[in-house]
């Protein structure tokens, strides 16, 4: 083994915490839109793709499908966003957004925008090439260990 134990758990606890403090920060920085960073995270995707079934919002997203049912259901009751059925698959839903979901994913882009922009004070883009390389190795290997993507564990790096 390359590092302790304590080292490789230090990692983990560090991007967690990273996570759920960001996490935090933009739930915080949406409240005022009344969104949720799960509900920007699918309007976000709906913007570069619309009409995806709520299967693809999933995949795409990595959520399960009950999540992505729960999310869309509020985006639904917000106004933000409509399903309406696939017509080559009576059991699919594609999800569209609505002209107040436009309105309000403009809204929010700047606010999350800004909120990440922390990291641009922290890191330098030196830094940023990096990081985000061994991060997305990181990712891989973890899905392949669960049996997602196995080839994305061996990408190069």
């Amino acid at each position: 083994m390359l590092f302790p134990a304590e080292d490789m758990r230090h990692v983990f606890e560090l991007t967690a915490g990273i996570w759920t403090t960001t996490q935090r920060c933009l739930e915080t920085a949406l409240r005022p839109l009344s969104m949720t960073y799960p509900q920007f995270g699918v309007l976000l995707a709906l913007l570069g793709q619309e009409g995806m079934t709520q299967r693809e919002l999933g995949e795409m997203l990595q959520i399960d499908r009950t999540t992505v049912s729960v999310i869309c259901d509020s985006l639904e009751r917000h106004g933000w966003a409509e399903r309406r059925p696939d017509p080559s698959d009576r059991r699919a839903k594609r999800v569209f957004l609505t002209p107040l979901g436009r309105e309000t994913i403009a809204r929010a882009q700047p606010i999350v925008w800004d909120a990440y922009a922390i990291v641009s004070d922290v890191l330098s883009a030196e830094d940023i090439a990096v990081v985000v390389p061994k991060l997305e190795r990181l990712k891989a290997a973890l899905k392949a260990a669960q049996g997602e993507g196995a080839a994305d564990a061996s990408a190069e790096g």
